[in-house]
């Protein structure tokens, strides 16, 4: 490379040489965390027909013709879906179950969470669950007043029932997405009430 000459005096050109920054950076391999105890986003089935395991299962209980075992209709096909992979959800320990997200359900703009974005259910099992809740509510609380002015043994027994029918609220700490289910659903008749 030429120097430069400015006037008498000659100054050497310097070149200004970066080098590539991948030569000096080196990444060390990250470790994959491993599995989470209970999976979230796990894609849940809605059979048809009730499995000859559940069946076994209600055989050796002695719960032959209860109301979660008398689900079939004329065709042999259970006419509300199944929904779990555990046939009691008494069997997952309490230290293992879903916690309840914090902040409060219905507001997730400030502080809270939307339920059905929280679960991550598939929308059929969503719904299916939540008019079970609404059907219970509609039988057993009055929904003219909300969950805090409800007897607790009375939403209780509402979420016990929604939940031995649809096996997968055993995965939560309180059956929790039931009673929030049933927090809103019951806020929503009771304003309806007020108002009308």
């Amino acid at each position: 490379m030429p120097p430069i000459r400015t006037g008498s005096e000659v100054k050497p050109r310097v070149k200004r040489i970066f080098p590539p920054i991948t030569n000096r950076l080196s990444l060390s391999p990250e470790r994959s965390p491993s599995p989470p105890l209970l999976t979230l986003n796990q894609q849940i089935t809605v059979p048809t027909a009730i499995s000859e395991s559940t069946s076994a299962w209600r055989g050796r209980r002695g719960g032959g013709n209860s109301a979660r075992g008398s689900r079939s209709n004329n065709n042999g096909r259970a006419s509300t879906p199944m929904i779990g992979d555990s046939p009691d959800p008494d069997i997952i320990p309490e230290n293992r179950r879903v916690p309840k997200p914090r902040g409060e359900v219905g507001h997730p703009g400030s502080n809270g969470y939307s339920l059905l974005s929280v679960l991550s259910w598939d929308k059929t099992v969503y719904t299916t669950i939540q008019k079970a809740v609404h059907e219970q509510a509609d039988a057993h609380l009055n929904t003219t007043v909300g969950i805090s002015k409800q007897p607790d043994d009375l939403v209780l027994r509402v979420l016990q029932k929604v939940a031995h029918r649809f096996l997968i609220l055993g995965k939560y700490d309180g059956y929790w997405p039931a009673r929030d289910m049933l927090k809103l659903y019951l806020k929503n008749k009771s304003e309806r009430a007020w108002r009308g």
